[in-house]
């Protein structure tokens, strides 16, 4: 075992196995008066609202301004907060304080796994080593794995007990979650243009050819492929119930394929476009945009049902709990709107930027938000 500090790291914590099954759904959470939406945004600070009327809770300051762009990993009190300045915090929400911290040279988006904190790294002082890894609760290095390339890209998503990694060579590796051995890799391309999904024993990457490919992870053979630029990092959200896969593409399209097959479903279009993956919930996807709206179109035929105007581009990926959308937007608000109708519950004003996707979070524990339930790279 490797003991590492000073990595690029990329940070998990969840439910290995599990969220690689379940969907992008509607979650119900016990009726709490606590209930709360926890977020960050472009002034370094972390956000407690309250989820049915949107008054503030507190506030506090953790990182330099611009540097949190991650949402918090929920678990007991405790809520992980990677930065973009290097560190990974975790703060007691009862004191409000930091209980720890871990320093790295650079963190990206966590996502839900199980066994500890699970990251990617790389030492650019080390230009022929590239390091993925895991971490526990404490910010202890559990294990590591030398790709012997450039720097980690994409990753990690985790499916029955594997994650899978992939660098900025295009090469992708499937480890051993708990102990970091590999099982496989695969050369995809010569590097990659968005974030992995994995799911439906698939593996679904896009590399910089402008194509979507679909890999058996069994065996590593290509199941199919579909045309499509990402519109950014975080560009694919798969529904594995209903074996669809959603694509933001560079076209300003939300593609909806048979994740099976690749088959186009349908697809739906803005003039500006938009940003980020959407999210699913009860036969609906909701995605924003960047003309400011929020959409939610039909899950099976794409029609619009309803969209809401805000102040500023949608360029996060919303969460839906109790009925009720959660997101943010660039006009400095946190909106809550009736999941099925899209009529404003509340609006609360912030002192930066909403960059991240908000989670919803209870006192008993209970907690719900976009990569806690596995949507953007472990579904």
């Amino acid at each position: 075992m490797k003991t590492f500090n000073n990595l690029i790291l990329l940070v998990v914590w969840g439910l290995v196995g599990l969220v690689s099954s379940c969907r992008l759904t509607d979650h119900v959470l016990p009726d709490d008066t606590n209930r709360r939406v926890a977020f960050t945004a472009s002034d370094g600070k972390l956000y407690f609202v309250n989820a049915n009327s949107g008054q503030r809770i507190w506030a506090n300051p953790f990182a330099t301004p611009t540097d949190v762009f991650l949402e918090p990993i929920f678990r007991g009190k405790y809520a992980y907060l990677p930065v973009a300045g290097g560190n990974l915090l975790a703060i007691d929400t009862a004191s409000k304080s930091v209980a720890w911290q871990t320093s790295f040279m650079w963190l990206t988006t966590p996502v839900a796994s199980t066994g500890g904190l699970f990251y990617v790294g790389d030492r650019t002082s080390r230009p022929s080593a590239s390091y993925f890894g895991a971490v526990d609760s404490t910010g202890k290095a559990t294990w590591s794995f030398n790709s012997q390339g450039s720097q980690p890209a994409v990753g990690p998503g985790i499916l029955n007990g594997v994650a899978y990694f992939g660098n900025s060579t295009g090469t992708v590796y499937a480890l051993d979650a708990l102990t970091g051995g590999k099982k496989w890799e695969l050369q995809t391309g010569t590097g990659f243009k968005a974030n992995l999904v994995v799911g439906l024993q698939t593996l679904f990457v896009l590399p910089d050819d402008g194509k979507l490919y679909a890999f058996d992870v069994n065996t590593q053979n290509q199941r199919w492929t579909f045309p499509v630029v990402p519109a950014g990092y975080e560009a694919m959200t798969l529904d594995a119930v209903n074996e669809t896969l959603y694509v933001v593409g560079a076209d300003k399209k939300v593609h909806a394929l048979n994740a099976r097959t690749g088959a186009k479903k349908w697809e739906f279009g803005t003039p500006d476009g938009f940003a980020r993956s959407p999210a699913v919930a009860e036969n609906a996807v909701y995605i924003g945009g960047q003309d400011g709206k929020l959409y939610a179109l039909d899950a099976q035929t794409g029609q619009k049902k309803w969209d809401f105007a805000t102040g500023g581009p949608v360029s996060t990926t919303p969460t839906v709990a109790n009925g009720v959308v959660f997101f943010g937007s660039n006009d400095k608000k946190l909106y809550a709107l009736d999941a099925a109708t899209g009529a404003k519950k509340w609006e609360s004003p912030v002192d930066g930027v909403i960059n991240t996707t908000p989670v919803v979070w209870t006192s008993k524990g209970q907690h719900t938000g976009f990569r806690e339930r596995g949507g953007q790279a472990t579904n």
